[in-house]
């Protein structure tokens, strides 16, 4: 694949929508091959533990409290190259411990994917994703709990950005899990302080009003939001701001397969970013989860409470590796 400035950087903003629609799935979604990434670091790791404050549910004023941890990583094969071949892999555990209601344990969702450029004409190029996850209340024991993800893209320069298209199969999306959905995007660089995409299902902006200070929309039809707002302080220490909006959809053993657990969430959290080098990096904040809910259904459409969750605050530990 012949390399072209501009496709970096178009790529890159399309992909900061896509990564916060997919949450933490991210690195085995169609930013496994697009998302440029550092040419001297093949191996790409994060990880991330939440710990909540002990809660309830509402309406019961039953004990409920919550652990998450997040993970995802992606190796690839030519770093220097753009639209390398890689393997990708993404992990969310949520640990529940819960009084009643017979809510489950645990909730796993983990997935692994490759993906690579497979072909290009003129300014057109095509990349092709695919991969294997599992979603459910019993780590690797319920067989209805298993799905596919398939990504096919093509893309090409157009005036001063680029043009993306993706069909999207993924069997566990939250919408339409059982059906392959397009989306498209047009991404472009105002200047060098103004980047933005416009597409469906999801649009961003990013603005960078100075060098020290950068801000990422999200907003992805119908409702959701996600905004990240980093200022650096020092080299290599900056503080941050962030909101996101969190649905992620679970299959429970024993149930039908037309019936999911669905985990919706929202957070707001400030904190300090640290890496004293290009290679590592660690992650503290503080934050508020709320308009949390557990709730059943075949996806986000239609669904019937299960329980709804009190706002909590968490404290959050992350690192990032690259070698």
């Amino acid at each position: 694949m012949r390399s072209h400035g501009s496709t970096r950087v178009a790529a890159c903003v399309f992909l900061l929508g896509v990564a916060a629609a997919t949450a933490v799935r991210a690195q085995t979604g169609v930013d496994l091959v697009l998302k440029p990434g550092p040419k001297d670091a093949a191996l790409e790791v994060e990880a991330r533990g939440l710990l909540f404050d002990q809660g309830y549910t509402r309406g019961t004023d039953l004990d409920f409290r919550l652990s998450i941890l997040e993970s995802e990583g992606r190796w690839r094969f030519k770093p220097d190259m753009q639209l390398s071949p890689a393997v990708g892999y993404s992990l969310n555990w949520i640990e529940i411990d819960a009084d009643g209601r017979g809510l489950p344990d645990r909730l796993v969702d983990a997935s692994l994917a490759v993906g690579s450029a497979l072909a290009q004409s003129g300014e057109w190029w095509f990349a092709g994703l695919a991969g294997v996850g599992y979603a459910g209340d019993k780590p690797l024991a319920d067989a209805d709990a298993w799905y596919l993800r398939v990504d096919l893209i093509v893309g090409r320069n157009l005036w001063d950005g680029i043009l993306v298209a993706v069909l999207d199969y993924d069997g566990n999306r939250s919408v339409f899990p059982d059906i392959p959905l397009p989306g498209i995007a047009y991404s472009s660089k105002i200047s060098e302080q103004l980047l933005y995409v416009v597409g469906v299902p999801i649009s961003s902006v990013t603005w960078k009003p100075s060098k020290e200070l950068r801000v990422d929309v999200t907003w992805t039809i119908p409702s959701a939001l996600d905004v990240l707002a980093r200022y650096e302080i020092g080299v290599g220490i900056s503080i941050y701001g962030r909101y996101d909006d969190r649905t992620s959809a679970f299959d429970l053993d024993g149930t039908s397969d037309t019936q999911r657990l669905f985990f919706l969430q929202r957070r707001a959290e400030a904190g300090l970013h640290w890496s004293p080098n290009a290679k590592f990096g660690v992650v503290l904040g503080v934050g508020l989860a709320f308009s949390q809910e557990l709730a059943s259904g075949f996806d986000k459409r239609d669904l019937d409470k299960v329980a709804k969750i009190s706002d909590e605050p968490f404290v959050r530990i992350g690192v990032e590796w690259r070698p």
